[in-house]
């Protein structure tokens, strides 16, 4: 497999979660495809780099729209 997968998390408790339970379920080589990008995602955003081929938005519900249009402005998501 060759999916990346990058999560923007404000929580640092959750980033550790997240590679321990890899860890512990015996898919601690998904932990080198996961980048966990700490802080807001409103300031994660524009650090973003590439395309991608889909995007969740599962965060603050008043900055959804911001999360839509920081995603569009900056042409992260992949046409088609």
């Amino acid at each position: 497999p060759t999916a990346q997968v990058v999560s923007l998390e404000i929580d640092p408790y959750l980033k550790e979660w997240l590679r321990s339970c890899l860890s512990d379920a015996g898919c601690a080589e998904l932990t080198q495809r996961h980048e966990v990008m700490l802080g807001p995602a409103l300031e994660s955003l524009p650090k973003l780099t590439g395309e991608f081929d889909m995007v969740f938005v599962d965060a603050n519900k008043a900055e959804y729209k911001a999360y839509v249009e920081g995603i569009l402005a900056r042409g992260l998501l992949a046409a088609g």
